[in-house]
């Protein structure tokens, strides 16, 4: 992974910095009529919860997407992005994903042995993972047998976030690298 880090990296960093850049010359105009225009918009735009929030909170800010680097290129994996980091229940609380996910690799996908023994097959030889088994937001997931001796620790997606992440990837799994970005797609079980 560390091979590829500014083979990954280097496309975001310069697309913040051209957003900097840009950024940067409306914030410094070069008239004062060009300043009073700007300010105008800016408070106009504020009125607005929709573009206050979008602006307020950079979300104009370029994703981090990564076409090159340390994934498994497939159909429904094109380029790498950072998986989100909802809320999910374990049976004594509520945690966040990043804290049952583990250290190292990850696999997260739906509670099933067949899913679980996909996933196994696009794990990098000889890392470690940590088993992350999603129960749907709708299911009761304190009866769930355990056919997997411990390993493989259960949570309940009840924002319907991971869920509609699989379903966008056409997934019954993910393989997350150390850094929390998409390194497999483990498709649905035929």
């Amino acid at each position: 992974m560390l091979h590829s880090y500014e083979q990954e990296r280097r496309p975001h960093a310069a697309a913040l910095i051209q957003m900097a850049l840009r950024i940067g010359r409306v914030m410094q105009p070069k008239s004062l009529l060009g300043a009073a225009l700007t300010q105008t918009a800016l408070r106009a735009a504020c009125l607005l919860p929709v573009c206050r929030d979008y602006i307020l909170q950079l979300k104009f800010k370029p994703k981090p997407r990564f076409a090159q680097g340390c994934f498994l290129p497939s159909p429904n994996l094109s380029a790498t992005e950072l998986a989100p980091q909802p809320w999910v229940q374990s049976p004594a609380k509520d945690v966040r994903l990043d804290e049952v996910l583990g250290a190292g690799f990850s696999v997260i996908g739906w509670d099933a042995a067949v899913v679980r023994e996909a996933a196994r097959q696009v794990v990098p030889q000889g890392l470690c993972t940590g088993q992350v088994a999603l129960v749907r937001s709708e299911d009761d997931f304190l009866d769930t047998p355990a056919d997997d001796g411990g390993a493989v620790v259960r949570v309940r997606d009840a924002s319907g976030e991971l869920a509609a992440l699989l379903a966008r990837f056409g997934a019954a799994a993910l393989v997350l690298r150390p850094d929390r970005y998409v390194y497999a797609v483990v498709p649905q079980p035929a």
